[in-house]
């Protein structure tokens, strides 16, 4: 997959090339597609396009945005869902890349949103880490329901 330039899947999970056959993709299988991408050794450096379609499965966006800070989509420019869930263990990762200017310069905003069911996602460091860097993540949307702001 290390050449694959363009990626879509959005309209009915995935298709039978020959039979037509159309079933949708499990929920799990979603992040077990993004953490390849962001634990794969070169990632998918060529990937300019990534359209899963609006998935609601958050561990998928998890992962994905780990990606996304790791280098492993470095030339994406369009995304769906342009959506990256932030839970304890991403959010240093996330946080770490904006700082140092390290996320794809994304010509799309991002929402940046803490996953579902997750508490007590302190989110002090990915705020300043925003606030401080460069404009090359752009953040659409920051959905901080479940997050922890400043000093308890």
């Amino acid at each position: 997959f290390a050449g694959v330039v363009s990626l879509d899947l959005r309209a009915h999970g995935v298709r039978g090339w020959e039979d037509g056959i159309e079933a949708e993709v499990e929920p799990q299988s979603w992040e077990v597609f993004a953490r390849s991408i962001a634990e794969s050794q070169g990632g998918l450096p060529k990937m300019k396009q990534l359209l899963i379609g609006q998935t609601r499965e958050d561990h998928f966006c998890v992962w994905l945005g780990i990606a996304m800070a790791t280098g492993k989509l470095p030339c994406v420019e369009k995304l769906e869902p342009a959506r990256i869930s932030l839970d304890t263990q991403s959010v240093p990762i996330i946080s770490d890349a904006v700082r140092e200017n390290q996320f794809p310069p994304a010509a799309f905003p991002l929402t940046l949103c803490v996953r579902e069911g997750s508490r007590d996602v302190n989110l002090d460091n990915l705020i300043r880490a925003i606030a401080e860097s460069r404009e090359r993540v752009r953040v659409g949307e920051l959905e901080l329901r479940g997050g922890q702001v400043g000093e308890e």
